[in-house]
Protein backbone atom coordinates (compact mmCIF):
# COMPACT_ATOMS: atom_id res chain seq x y z
CA UNK A 1 0.00 0.00 0.00
CA UNK A 2 2.83 2.40 0.80
CA UNK A 3 4.40 1.77 -2.60
CA UNK A 4 1.09 2.47 -4.31
CA UNK A 5 0.75 5.81 -2.48
CA UNK A 6 4.30 6.79 -3.43
CA UNK A 7 3.62 5.94 -7.08
CA UNK A 8 0.34 7.85 -6.98
CA UNK A 9 2.04 10.83 -5.34
CA UNK A 10 4.78 10.77 -7.97
CA UNK A 11 2.34 10.59 -10.86
CA UNK A 12 0.15 13.38 -9.50
CA UNK A 13 3.21 15.50 -8.73
CA UNK A 14 4.46 15.17 -12.31
CA UNK A 15 1.04 16.00 -13.77
CA UNK A 16 0.65 19.00 -11.47
CA UNK A 17 4.15 20.30 -12.21
CA UNK A 18 3.64 19.87 -15.95
CA UNK A 19 0.31 21.72 -15.94
CA UNK A 20 1.73 24.51 -13.76
CA UNK A 21 4.83 24.89 -15.91
CA UNK A 22 2.77 25.05 -19.08
CA UNK A 23 0.41 27.67 -17.61
CA UNK A 24 3.27 29.70 -16.12
CA UNK A 25 5.11 29.70 -19.45
CA UNK A 26 1.93 30.83 -21.23
CA UNK A 27 1.51 33.69 -18.76
CA UNK A 28 5.13 34.77 -19.05
CA UNK A 29 5.09 34.85 -22.83
CA UNK A 30 1.61 36.29 -23.23
CA UNK A 31 0.11 33.44 -25.21
CA UNK A 32 -3.45 34.30 -26.31
CA UNK A 33 -5.58 32.02 -24.06
CA UNK A 34 -3.72 32.98 -20.88
CA UNK A 35 -3.54 36.62 -21.95
CA UNK A 36 -7.30 36.80 -22.61
CA UNK A 37 -8.18 35.19 -19.30
CA UNK A 38 -5.98 37.44 -17.20
CA UNK A 39 -6.97 40.60 -19.10
CA UNK A 40 -10.64 39.75 -18.54
CA UNK A 41 -9.86 39.46 -14.84
CA UNK A 42 -8.21 42.88 -14.80
CA UNK A 43 -4.59 41.73 -14.38
CA UNK A 44 -2.10 44.10 -16.03
CA UNK A 45 0.79 42.84 -18.18
CA UNK A 46 3.38 43.25 -15.35
CA UNK A 47 0.97 41.36 -13.07
CA UNK A 48 0.67 38.60 -15.65
CA UNK A 49 4.44 38.28 -15.88
CA UNK A 50 4.79 38.21 -12.08
CA UNK A 51 2.02 35.63 -11.71
CA UNK A 52 3.50 33.52 -14.50
CA UNK A 53 6.93 33.64 -12.85
CA UNK A 54 5.50 32.53 -9.49
CA UNK A 55 3.52 29.71 -11.13
CA UNK A 56 6.58 28.54 -13.08
CA UNK A 57 8.82 28.78 -10.00
CA UNK A 58 6.24 26.86 -7.96
CA UNK A 59 6.22 24.08 -10.56
CA UNK A 60 10.01 23.75 -10.40
CA UNK A 61 10.16 23.94 -6.61
CA UNK A 62 7.59 21.17 -6.15
CA UNK A 63 9.84 18.75 -8.02
CA UNK A 64 12.63 19.06 -5.43
CA UNK A 65 12.07 17.34 -2.06
CA UNK A 66 13.77 20.15 -0.11
CA UNK A 67 11.53 22.87 -1.57
CA UNK A 68 8.39 20.81 -2.16
CA UNK A 69 6.24 22.59 0.42
CA UNK A 70 7.18 26.10 -0.69
CA UNK A 71 6.46 25.27 -4.33
CA UNK A 72 3.23 23.48 -3.50
CA UNK A 73 1.89 26.35 -1.43
CA UNK A 74 2.95 28.88 -4.09
CA UNK A 75 1.13 26.90 -6.78
CA UNK A 76 -1.99 26.51 -4.65
CA UNK A 77 -1.96 30.22 -3.76
CA UNK A 78 -1.76 31.23 -7.43
CA UNK A 79 -4.67 28.96 -8.32
CA UNK A 80 -6.64 30.35 -5.39
CA UNK A 81 -5.87 33.90 -6.56
CA UNK A 82 -7.18 33.18 -10.06
CA UNK A 83 -10.24 31.44 -8.58
CA UNK A 84 -10.99 34.43 -6.35
CA UNK A 85 -10.53 36.84 -9.28
CA UNK A 86 -13.03 34.74 -11.24
CA UNK A 87 -15.51 35.02 -8.36
CA UNK A 88 -14.87 38.76 -8.00
CA UNK A 89 -15.82 39.20 -11.65
CA UNK A 90 -18.89 37.00 -11.14
CA UNK A 91 -17.60 34.33 -13.51
CA UNK A 92 -18.91 31.23 -11.77
CA UNK A 93 -18.14 28.78 -14.62
CA UNK A 94 -14.54 30.03 -14.69
CA UNK A 95 -14.23 29.63 -10.93
CA UNK A 96 -15.64 26.11 -11.08
CA UNK A 97 -13.12 25.35 -13.84
CA UNK A 98 -10.28 26.26 -11.46
CA UNK A 99 -11.48 23.90 -8.70
CA UNK A 100 -9.98 20.68 -10.14
CA UNK A 101 -6.56 22.35 -10.35
CA UNK A 102 -6.83 23.59 -6.77
CA UNK A 103 -7.88 20.13 -5.60
CA UNK A 104 -4.98 18.56 -7.50
CA UNK A 105 -2.53 20.94 -5.82
CA UNK A 106 -4.00 20.18 -2.39
CA UNK A 107 -3.93 16.41 -2.96
CA UNK A 108 -0.29 16.64 -4.05
CA UNK A 109 0.50 18.56 -0.86
CA UNK A 110 -1.40 16.04 1.24
CA UNK A 111 0.42 13.06 -0.26
CA UNK A 112 3.80 14.74 0.04
CA UNK A 113 6.88 14.32 -2.09
CA UNK A 114 7.42 10.67 -3.09
CA UNK A 115 11.19 10.87 -2.61
CA UNK A 116 11.12 12.63 0.76
CA UNK A 117 12.49 10.73 3.73
CA UNK A 118 10.04 10.13 6.53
Amino acid sequence: MALFLKLLAGALLLVSAMLSARQGWAMLHGQPPALELLQRLGVSRPGQVALGAVVLLGAVLTLLPATFWVGGYASAACILLILSLQLTHRNLPGAVGELPFLLLALVVLYLGHPLARH
